[in-house]
């Protein structure tokens, strides 16, 4: 597999996951669609005790340290924790937009074998730090609660050069990590190159802090969270995938983050078109912030998202999008990147810094 057909295959991926209801504490589809996939090629998968997905390309190595690339499979959305009536309470996981929860809204409940069953929120219950609703469906809910609810939006569509969809955080992410294990899986790599796909981010990082805590990945892991982030002035769509530099928590680190800038400046060298940018993404929290108190090295990247979380930020009720090319190139990047694992991520302009300078010593010394 080439970086062109990695890319081909993150879209088709892309488009399947979209295509599954997912909710915080209700990832299992998705997670089985990623192990499903990535069953196709030379890796090792494994599910750890919380539901997290760990896919391994093993290097050479074993000594040398590896990459680990993090996405999360859930989204914001809605759970219905009980019956009263005819209609049903639901909980709110993650941060949605009050929008949301206001009367008419119309709702996707999920029952346990897929089906989708219509309704709408009746309203907020209860006071705010409850974070319940009330919903009414169209059929009589007859499964074991609690089950997730979804916002009633598009699956997936692609417009020109935009990807439009209901819950493209994370699962852009998880689409391109899973495309750049599929491309390097055929390649020989000094270091472990990881993919690790994560459950109920959205409540709090859950998964992701599980993992560390658990020493799911080895301590000298270079840590990639792979997400998407709202929009920033100078982070737009369409200017290529973000180099992250840092979330709303944590400041990432610069070891870790040679791999991608190496990565980057190679890209460049090959495709003039290729465009990266690099930005400290500091309207929310992402996986990064979950493993560097237990002393991993971080870094990361990010989608420029539009409609983040459906609209929280615009205060609105629609799909999530993002520009194809800024998704395509990350696929770049995470390949070339996973290519470089074990090896010493020599940063050139520190190579420049370091340099000593005569002449201008000499000068300075007058």
């Amino acid at each position: 597999m080439n970086i062109a057909q990695a890319q081909d295959f993150a879209m088709d991926m892309l488009e399947e996951i979209c295509g599954i209801p997912t909710v915080t504490f209700h990832e299992q589809r998705v997670a089985d669609a990623i192990v499903n996939r990535l069953a196709e090629f030379d890796l090792s998968i494994a599910r750890d005790a919380h539901g997290n997905v760990l896919a391994t390309r093993a290097g050479e190595d074993a000594n040398a340290p590896g990459i680990a690339f993090v996405a999360h499979m859930d989204h914001p959305g809605f759970e219905i924790v009980e019956r009263r009536g005819d209609e049903y309470v639901a909980g709110i996981h993650g941060g949605i937009t009050r929008q949301s929860m206001e009367a008419d809204v119309p709702v996707l409940a999920v029952t346990s074998d897929g089906h989708r069953v219509s309704g709408r929120v009746l309203g907020k219950l209860g006071e705010p730090e409850a974070r319940q609703v009330s919903m009414s469906f169209d059929e009589a809910i007859t499964d074991e609660f609690p089950l997730p609810v979804i916002l009633d939006l598009i699956d997936f569509a692609l417009d020109g050069d935009v990807i439009h969809a209901r819950a493209l955080d994370d699962l852009a992410g998880c689409a391109a990590t899973a495309a750049a294990l599929a491309y390097i899986s055929s390649r020989e790599v000094a270091g472990n190159v990881y993919g690790l796909f994560t459950r109920a981010e959205e409540g709090g990082l859950f998964g992701a802090r599980l993992a560390a805590s658990d020493v799911l990945l080895p301590k000298d892991t270079a840590i990639v969270s792979v997400e998407t982030s709202h929009i920033l002035p100078g982070a737009e769509s369409g200017d290529g995938v973000i180099i992250r530099t840092g979330d709303r928590a944590t400041t990432f680190d610069e070891e870790p983050e040679r791999y991608l800038r190496n990565a980057a400046m190679k890209l460049r060298e090959s495709d003039e078109q290729f465009k990266v940018q690099r930005h400290l993404m500091s309207g929310g929290g992402c996986e990064a912030s979950a493993f560097a108190p237990f002393g991993y090295k971080v870094t990361g990247t990010s989608f420029p998202l539009g409609n983040w979380h459906n609209g929280l930020m615009q205060e609105v009720v629609e799909p999530e999008y993002i520009h194809k090319n800024d998704f395509t190139s990350g696929v770049a990047l995470l390949c070339v990147a996973a290519e470089s694992a074990g090896l010493d991520a020599k940063s050139a302009s520190a190579t420049r810094m370091m340099e000593y300078p005569t002449d201008a010593a000499a000068r300075l010394a007058e």
